[in-house]
């Protein structure tokens, strides 16, 4: 073969080959053209937004109920200390365990041998009373003696003898033996009778300021009666004066009932403030910072669901107790905004909160109805330089007045109920 022929033979080859490159992308094209390919379809899919349609529905609709936070208190916790009178303040019997009720008139603790008796008073003991005091801490005492049925007499502010008698009262029905008066108020009782005892007595037969009047007999009420009568006077003064008293150091001052929440052991010295009782006192409640907006939605006596915020499934029911003038916010208050404190009490006393849980408030009681007629839900309105309006399923825009809405629906003028609009997607795109 010569090279020309070998020349033209590779020449061929290589034509051969251009020809067939270019066969193959030509039907590349043309299949990328009119070939629909599955993954493109699916992409074009992915990007179409389904078209939604809702039903216009008659509906009466009213006010989102407002929900707000608070934080729930169990009550108030005490720790209950002695007042330092005891020589030796130490744990003699224990007579409470945790959870326990305590209730006034009861006695909570034995400190060197002494009770402690606790009463509702609004305020502690500031000074020990005795027969004679005067003053509000004495008025307050009596009020509650007399309240326990323990005192009779008029709530006067005045320690006397039927105060005390009311104090022995107290403490029998404690199981103690009332306390003594001081060494001082009993040895004037002794010198008020030993005076007495020789003090001249009246003739017999006759009373003190009586005596015959003949001659040389002394002048009626003459000195040896007046002594008879003032020994008397003051000895009945020296014995109301050593009448039963009532130690601050025996008196414990809680303002509502209270539950034991820890007890000292026998054989604890109580020094350094050291307490023999921890108390919760008050009943459980809830306190939310409502917004000014909102707060109509729980007046005083209102009904409302409580529940705490990590666990939705323990809801209780709870009366409004208080709502309180605006203020601003505060670190203390959740959540921390301007507003009015709203107060929640509950009728059970066992609730499944802890201290400082974060709860959450809703009314129970519906509020007044905003409007009723067709109602369409809120993503089916539209807005346009004219105003609001929905679509129908062809892409008709229809004018809508809007009314009221609430609970994620609107009521609406402008369609009949039973008509379908458009919630989302395009209908002209979809069409």
């Amino acid at each position: 073969m010569t090279r020309l022929a070998r020349t033209r033979g590779r020449a061929r080859w290589i034509w051969a080959v251009v020809v067939s490159a270019v066969v193959a992308i030509v039907a590349a094209f043309v299949a990328g053209v009119f070939v629909d390919s599955p993954w493109r379809d699916a992409a074009a899919n992915a990007e179409r937004q389904p078209l939604v349609t809702a039903t216009v529905e008659e509906r009466e609709l009213t006010a989102d109920a407002p929900v707000v936070e608070g934080r729930y208190l169990a009550g108030t916790t005490s720790e209950l200390t002695t007042t330092g009178d005891a020589a030796l303040p130490v744990v003699t019997s224990q007579l409470l365990e945790p959870g326990d009720d305590v209730t006034s008139g009861s006695v909570i603790a034995e400190i060197s041998g002494r009770p402690v008796i606790a009463l509702a008073l609004p305020f502690m003991l500031y000074r020990d009373l005795a027969p004679g005091a005067e003053g509000a801490d004495v008025r307050v005492v009596q009020d509650v003696l007399a309240t326990l049925g323990h005192y009779d007499g008029a709530v006067d502010g005045k320690y006397g003898g039927q105060t005390s008698a009311a104090v022995d009262r107290l403490y029998a029905a404690a199981g103690y033996p009332a306390p003594s008066p001081g060494p001082d108020a009993l040895a004037a009782v002794e010198a008020a009778e030993a005076d007495l005892s020789q003090a001249p007595a009246a003739p017999s037969g006759e009373q003190d300021g009586e005596r015959s009047t003949e001659a040389g007999d002394e002048t009626p009420g003459g000195p040896s009666t007046v002594d008879v009568a003032a020994a008397r006077v003051a000895l009945s003064d020296a014995r109301e004066a050593a009448g039963t008293p009532l130690p601050r150091s025996e008196i414990a001052q809680l303002a509502d009932a209270a539950t034991v929440l820890s007890v000292a052991s026998v054989g604890t010295l109580l020094s350094d403030g050291a307490s023999y009782l921890r108390v919760r006192t008050g009943m459980p409640a809830v306190t939310a910072r409502v917004p000014v907006g909102a707060v109509d939605a729980f007046p005083v006596g209102a009904s409302v669901t409580v529940y705490s915020v990590t666990d939705t499934s323990a809801a209780i029911d709870g009366v409004v107790s208080d709502v309180s003038e605006f203020r601003d916010p505060d670190s203390e208050t959740i959540p921390n905004i301007s507003g009015h404190d709203v107060s929640i009490r509950f009728d059970a006393q066992d609730l499944p909160f802890d201290e400082g849980d974060t709860m959450v408030l809703e009314p129970v009681e519906e509020t007044e109805p905003l409007a009723d007629g067709p109602a369409v839900p809120l993503l089916a309105l539209r807005e346009g330089p004219e105003g609001s309006y929905v679509l129908s399923p062809d892409g008709q825009q229809i004018p809508v007045d809007v009314v009221a809405t609430g609970h994620g629906y609107a009521v609406v003028r402008g369609v009949d109920p039973g008509d379908t609009v458009v919630v989302s997607g395009n209908p002209d795109r979809d069409a």
